[in-house]
């Protein structure tokens, strides 16, 4: 399936053009694409299965797991035309999507990921809190996912009749 914009959320799909953009000026000759958006939990153990992920979709998930996603994954295409794996392609979106505000995968320890831009946790704090507020729990929008968001968090799951972790995941958001 081809990957959608429209299903990230909208910090990325406002910064999305800008990041393409700013790589095609920055990095003559190569082009970026969007790989994925969002991903099914099924997609996320297959990636998980075979090495390329740290989470396994169903016990930990992934930021793509959300709908809209928080996370992208980016193709580099060379001069040629052809999808580039060379990590060289990959490595000038980590300066742009700092300066965009964006976490960039290819600085992880763990699992170096040089295609992935996601949301900061702060700013996905935010959006949560922000959704709270909107629903009428009464929060502070500070991206810090402290006690009282937890609380208000899962007084909003029981309400909607989800289970009340009190964790921002695929179901809650």
């Amino acid at each position: 399936m081809k990957p959608v914009i429209a299903d990230a959320v909208p910090l990325l799909q406002r910064l999305w053009p800008v990041l393409r953009d700013r790589y095609a000026v920055e990095y003559p000759g190569y082009t970026l694409r969007l790989g994925e958006v969002h991903r099914s939990a099924q997609a996320q153990h297959d990636a998980w299965l075979a090495g390329n992920s740290t989470y396994d979709g169903l016990l930990r998930w992934s930021l793509h797991q959300l709908l809209p996603a928080c996370a992208l994954d980016l193709h580099a295409y060379g001069p040629t035309g052809g999808l580039t794996w060379d990590w060289s392609a990959y490595a000038p979106i980590g300066s742009i999507a700092r300066d965009l505000g964006l976490v960039w995968g290819g600085e992880w320890t763990k699992l170096r990921d040089g295609p992935h831009v996601e949301v900061p946790k702060p700013e996905r704090g935010r959006m949560l809190q922000r959704a709270l507020v909107a629903a009428g729990w009464q929060v502070v929008v500070d991206g810090a996912l402290g006690p009282k968001t937890a609380s208000a968090l899962r007084a909003w799951q029981r309400s909607v009749g989800l289970p009340d972790v009190g964790v921002l995941n695929p179901p809650t958001w």
